[in-house]
């Protein structure tokens, strides 16, 4: 105990004083093994930037390993190493709709997800499996089905039940995280009349109806009212509008939509499809839905001391800032973290070992070696 102290001690001197520890045996394999558990996605980036993007180990809140994927290649607002954690591509004719969703197949070859009636809004809770994050980004793909309306305030009579968050607010879709209430992220709005009803419109009549929770987050377009044959063929939130409605699509971000919080935050993601009004009336149908989320306020401890273990210089990034405000609870056992909805839960679900068994697995990996 006394060496293992020492030798810790020595690793963190070092890497204060900026020179490079000896790398042992898990740089090579940080989170590819269970025993190598990385603190996130992106200190995996930092640390083998050839890596490919896929499934590694990473630590979450109460340093339980849990089975990620982590993108690490694409460069999404200016940093690499996102953890994915919503994913829909209807593109893949493996994949299914989320149970709360129904699919539909306009023509062939051609699978969206959509509410499954109406009105009302049909969720899907996505797991952060306790990892935490201070920035959240994503991007969505949808069509419009017959006459959506954009923001539902315009309906309003007192009291407004259309302001709130927990309904129909909006035709489209609404991204949210937990706390335990409902905190808004980003919109996707969907308004017919080849985007008539959207705030961004040339002297929309709208301009007034955007709720005060969501701001400035969100997008909006529409397509031509009463389609529902052709619908898929003109997707929205692409960056591309026209006429009247290209103030809509002058951000540079479009499909992607880029949120960063004041802190780290453990909350689980939801994605909502909502409508006030019946699904023969109008729907907003996906093909697309992709969540990250990344962590760029560290816990100055538990870096120092994992990059020292890895033998790891703790580089100049202004991604990684000190977070000396977060504090890594102790190696308690951890459940599996479900789903909200626990009839509805993310395709993602990862193996989830605790402390313990990493340190068990270390213990044998070790004698193994020894035994060769």
């Amino acid at each position: 105990m006394d060496q293992l102290l020492q030798s810790l001690t020595q690793s963190i001197t070092s890497l204060i004083s900026g020179s490079v520890v000896p790398s042992l045996s898990c740089l090579p394999y940080l989170g590819s093994r269970v025993q190598c558990a990385a603190d996130s996605c992106h200190a995996i980036a930092q640390a083998l930037p050839n890596n490919p993007s896929g499934y590694y180990w990473i630590l979450n809140s109460t340093n339980a390993a849990v089975n990620v994927y982590c993108d690490l290649v694409r460069y999404l607002n200016g940093s690499r190493g996102w953890m994915r954690v919503a994913y829909v591509n209807m593109s893949d004719s493996n994949q299914t709709c989320p149970s709360a969703w129904t699919l539909y197949t306009p023509t062939t070859g051609v699978r969206l997800c959509g509410r499954p009636r109406g009105p009302g809004c049909f969720s899907v809770n996505y797991t952060t499996y306790g990892v935490p994050y201070s920035k959240v980004c994503g991007w969505v793909k949808g069509y419009n089905y017959n006459t959506n309306d954009g923001f539902n305030r315009y309906l309003c009579t007192s009291p407004c039940v259309y302001t709130a968050i927990d309904q129909a607010y909006l035709d489209g879709v609404s991204i949210t995280r937990n706390s335990p209430l409902r905190q808004h992220l980003w919109s996707y709005v969907d308004a017919t009349g080849n985007g008539a009803n959207c705030p961004c419109y040339v002297n929309s009549a709208y301009a007034n109806t955007v709720p005060s929770f969501v701001g400035s987050d969100y997008y909006c377009q529409g397509q031509s009212a009463g389609d529902t044959t052709n619908y898929y063929n003109y997707p929205l939130w692409g960056g591309t509008c026209s006429g009247n409605q290209a103030p809509c699509c002058t951000s540079p971000n479009l499909p992607w939509f880029y949120k960063t919080l004041s802190s780290n935050i453990l909350d689980n993601l939801e994605v909502r499809i909502c409508s006030d009004q019946s699904l023969s009336d109008e729907d907003t149908r996906l093909q697309n839905v992709e969540l990250f989320h990344h962590n760029h306020l560290c816990n100055m401890f538990v870096e120092f001391c994992h990059r020292a273990h890895l033998g790891v210089r703790v580089e100049s990034d202004s991604s990684l800032t000190p977070d000396l405000s977060y504090t890594r609870p102790a190696d308690v056992l951890v459940p599996k973290h479900a789903a909200f909805d626990t009839t509805v839960t993310s395709p993602l679900i990862p193996s989830i070992l605790t402390a313990a068994s990493l340190s068990e697995g270390a213990a044998a990996e070790k004698a193994e070696t020894r035994k060769h």
